[in-house]
């Protein structure tokens, strides 16, 4: 699973407060993903998802959250971040760790894409990379070619030591 923050129910109704979305119904942790904590939040005006950022730091957040909230008002499949009684996308959850709530979209994983839905992705994504040409905000790329050496000299150890045991 997927969460690697642990947030407790009067936590997130703490979270909700600052929002105008009702009273938190259920939550449950959502098992899919990579580096961040997510849970699924049922309130009594709808269904969104809480991020936990486990990785990048609040300043680097804003940027994320700003193209998000653009796509979406392209129309590109994407989830809305939804902004607090403040007009602000980013909280901070679990003693200050920062957290933004989106609204939930419909669909679930896909493990293995069939022709059809990779034609699909192909055809948002040539609409996300013309719609964001609009977009006004910039960021350094800190995963580029030195990242790319740093991570493959991290992983490639573990690629090794399991291909001895195919």
């Amino acid at each position: 699973m997927s969460v690697y923050t642990k947030a407790l129910p009067h936590q997130l109704a703490e979270f909700l407060q600052h929002y105008s979305l009702g009273q938190l119904e259920q939550f449950a942790g959502i098992s899919d993903g990579i580096e961040n904590s997510n849970y699924f939040v049922t309130t009594s005006k709808g269904e969104y998802v809480i991020t936990l950022f486990e990785q990048l730091s609040r300043e680097e957040l804003p940027y994320f959250l700003e193209l998000m909230a653009f796509l979406a008002e392209h129309r590109i499949p994407s989830a809305h971040p939804v902004a607090d009684n403040h007009g602000q996308y980013l909280r901070g959850l679990n003693g200050g760790k920062p957290a933004a709530l989106v609204k939930r979209l419909n669909g679930a994983s896909v493990d293995i894409p069939n022709r059809m839905q990779c034609a699909g992705i192909g055809k948002h994504m040539v609409r996300m990379h013309n719609a964001s040409k609009e977009f006004n905000l910039h960021r350094k790329m800190v995963r580029g070619p030195k990242w790319w050496k740093a991570t493959a000299d991290n992983v490639m150890p573990c690629l090794e030591r399991r291909r001895l045991h195919y």
